[in-house]
């Protein structure tokens, strides 16, 4: 069987460029210190818009790949979320 490449974009748009900066911030290390060669992903930032694309040797490695960033993306708007709730006790 012939292994194919696969591709996946993921855009994610915030109201504002500064949720769009924390969330390129948080994942920029991680996409830098990828743990298989078997795939690549890049990220880019065009004001509130988060541009993620994973390149993968094969359909396996694209789905590891694709299920780590969404996760990276959940645990950076929870973080998000806990800041802002201790903001606003703040009040």
């Amino acid at each position: 069987m012939e292994r194919r490449e696969a591709e996946v974009e993921i855009v994610v748009e915030y109201d504002n460029d500064d949720d769009a900066k924390m969330l390129y911030s948080a994942l920029l290390p991680e996409t830098m210190s990828l743990p298989t060669e078997r795939e690549r992903t890049f990220i880019t930032r065009k004001g509130n818009i988060v541009e993620i694309r994973i390149i993968a040797m094969d359909i396996t490695a694209l789905r590891a790949a694709v299920n780590a960033c969404l996760r990276w993306v959940k645990i950076a708007e929870d973080i998000k979320l806990l800041l802002v709730k201790k903001d606003s006790r703040r009040d």
